[in-house]
């Protein structure tokens, strides 16, 4: 929203700029981030998720997820207890 204060310059080219701006920048988070990227989401179903060739295989090899694996052992303390 910081574009927006450029519209209250005096010169008309900063105005415009800042209206410019402020406005591209709105639409942005609203129209396309908000609505048209998840519907085209929907709309391409599990083809949105495509991986080529190279892409499948580093992910099989490297396993990368998002989460810690379930299989994880809990550290060993560095000093001992008691």
């Amino acid at each position: 929203m910081s574009f927006f204060a450029f519209g209250t310059a005096k010169l008309s080219f900063m105005q415009m700029f800042g209206l410019g701006s402020g406005l591209a920048i709105l639409i942005d988070a609203v129209a396309i981030r908000g609505v048209l990227v998840p519907a085209a989401m929907r709309l391409l179903g599990d083809s949105a998720w495509y991986a080529p060739g190279f892409l499948r295989r580093f992910h099989g090899r490297f396993g990368l997820s998002e989460s810690a694996p379930e299989s994880a052992a809990e550290p060993e303390p560095a000093v001992s207890r008691g």
